[in-house]
């Protein structure tokens, strides 16, 4: 057993905060896609609106998943926000070439400057949040 003096290894400070920030971020980025489909297919919006919904999920999923790595790991939130913006950049784009092999690439560079940006100032908002 570890005494509490002990430092944890690197790997293991980033391993927890990121987990945590990425399914924070997985749920918001899925809670939103079902909030606009549901929207969408009331008819209130036309089919062209999916892709700015769908940046605006990814972008808000990074936004409060660095938001949730970095209230867990209290320290290094732009880095923590930056990285779990990063990852889930890429699982997104990872999943989303897997269901529509035929989808387009050409917002990938801008998908993934929002959501890295997104999650650094999540992570930065939330080493910035006073505890109760």
């Amino acid at each position: 057993m570890r005494s509490h003096n002990e430092k944890r290894l690197p790997v293991g400070r980033w391993v927890r905060p990121l987990a945590v920030g990425m399914a924070v971020g997985l749920l918001v980025c899925l809670v939103l896609l079902a909030v606009f489909a549901a929207v969408m297919a009331s008819g209130l919006l036309p089919s062209r609106a999916a892709t700015p919904f769908a940046l605006a999920a990814a972008t808000l999923g990074s936004l409060f998943g660095g938001f949730a790595a970095a209230r867990v790991a209290r320290a290094h939130g732009l880095l923590l926000g930056a990285a779990c913006g990063l990852l889930l950049f890429l699982l997104i784009t990872a999943v989303g070439f897997i269901a529509f092999p035929e989808a387009s690439p050409t917002l990938l560079p801008l998908k993934a400057v929002l959501t890295v940006v997104a999650g650094a100032l999540g992570g930065v908002w939330g080493v910035n949040v006073k505890r109760r």
